[in-house]
């Protein structure tokens, strides 16, 4: 008898942890990848400095500025970094002559030197991999970015990992 209870006690306990799984994210009918810089990155490490993560657009595959500003509203993963300055919103998109043309909000303007240039490459990733578009010019409704009317990014330019390799200084 003792044995029995035994046998039962551990099917029941085997049967209480099928309830334990984690339950999986449902899957995405329409994923789009966004992409923005890795929270942690070492210039030691041959990978890129842009990570991505996959986003539901079913109902808004078209709809450009939909995506980007729920783009704009930041990555949803803690191993990314928001790039883009709080509040920046999508004022309108064009695409003409195998080009988008896109005009942010003016607060976009705020970011300078490498910041702009590495969210100008996340922008530039996200919206080439929504459109298939391989050029990407984003300007400002009114302000210059960093002294230019926009900034036109190419498929695979600006380059934003360099050969440097960083020299080891001995205690």
């Amino acid at each position: 008898m003792r044995r029995f209870v035994c046998f039962l006690l551990c099917c029941l306990l085997s049967l209480s942890l099928m309830g334990c799984q984690n339950a999986d994210t449902p899957s995405l009918l329409k994923p789009v990848e966004f992409f923005y810089p890795q929270n942690t990155f070492s210039y030691t490490d041959t990978d890129t400095i842009f990570g991505s993560e996959h986003r539901e657009s079913a109902g808004h595959e078209e709809d450009l500025v939909y995506l980007m500003d729920l783009y704009f509203g930041g990555p949803q993963s803690e191993t990314l970094l928001q790039p883009f300055p709080q509040d920046c919103t999508t004022v309108s998109v064009t695409k003409k002559n195998d080009a988008v043309f896109l005009t942010v909000s003016d607060n976009f303007s705020s970011l300078t030197g490498m910041k702009l240039t590495v969210a100008c490459v996340c922008l530039a990733k996200t919206v080439t991999g929504i459109t298939g578009f391989h050029t990407v010019t984003i300007q400002t409704q009114t302000q210059l970015l960093d002294g230019r009317k926009s900034i036109t990014v190419q498929n695979g330019k600006p380059v934003v990992l360099d050969d440097y390799i960083a020299p080891v200084h001995a205690d």
